[in-house]
């Protein structure tokens, strides 16, 4: 398999695993992680297909920045996954106590991430690889 498509497929079981408790008052830092891990793995999906070295820390900021500098790919809700990328972290949770928005308010960006990523990559080599 493929490593765009082991990442994709990380992304979705990020996605899968959120919809479990989106919506919910509990365990919202385990939502804002599950949305952090599926935004890093499709931008990584994306960085791979286009064989372009992920070099950087693991932080979706410096993923973001990749992409602009290496391709001429525009991100859709860019300002968005900026968003989540700055929730702060506190011994690996969301202090999201403090944060003014709720995990379900970047499930709309996320999903139109992991369809546009989808696209680019063509869904017949996520399904082929």
């Amino acid at each position: 398999m493929e490593k765009y498509s082991l990442f994709f497929k990380k992304a979705e079981e990020d996605i899968d695993t959120l919809s479990d408790y989106i919506g919910l008052q509990k365990g919202i830092d385990l939502q804002f992680f599950h949305l952090q891990e599926a935004v890093k793995n499709l931008l990584k999906s994306l960085l791979s297909f286009y064989h372009i070295d992920i070099d950087v820390e693991d932080h979706i900021d410096l993923l973001i920045e990749l992409i602009e500098e290496k391709t001429t790919i525009k991100l859709p809700e860019k300002d968005t996954l900026y968003d989540l990328s700055f929730i702060p972290f506190e011994n690996g949770c969301a202090s999201s106590i403090i944060y003014e928005k709720f995990p379900v308010d970047f499930v709309k960006t996320v999903q139109i991430l992991k369809e546009f990523v989808e696209e680019e990559i063509g869904k017949e080599n996520l399904i082929s690889s």
